[in-house]
């Protein structure tokens, strides 16, 4: 028996596959973005070390939250 017929028929599933990703989220002045040279509204991928590097740099800790576009997605279909 597949794990759907379990499911409640009244209720909707949705289901996202993607990357498992995080967001490091913080908040800090255009300068800032300067200063680590960000730009901003971009997005880059970097490795370990530039991310530690940077938090380093923070003003204060950022938050880190669930992210991706699957998780987004899902998230946004749930709202």
């Amino acid at each position: 028996m597949s794990i759907f017929n379990k499911l409640d028929r009244d209720k909707k599933t949705v289901t996202g596959v993607g990357s498992a990703l995080v967001d490091i989220l913080a908040r800090e002045a255009d300068v800032f973005l300067e200063k680590v040279g960000a730009v901003k509204g971009g997005m880059q991928y970097v490795d370990d070390a530039v991310i530690d590097q940077t938090v380093r740099m923070l003003a204060s800790p950022p938050f880190v939250v669930p992210g991706g576009s699957a998780c987004n997605t899902v998230m946004g279909v749930a709202r």
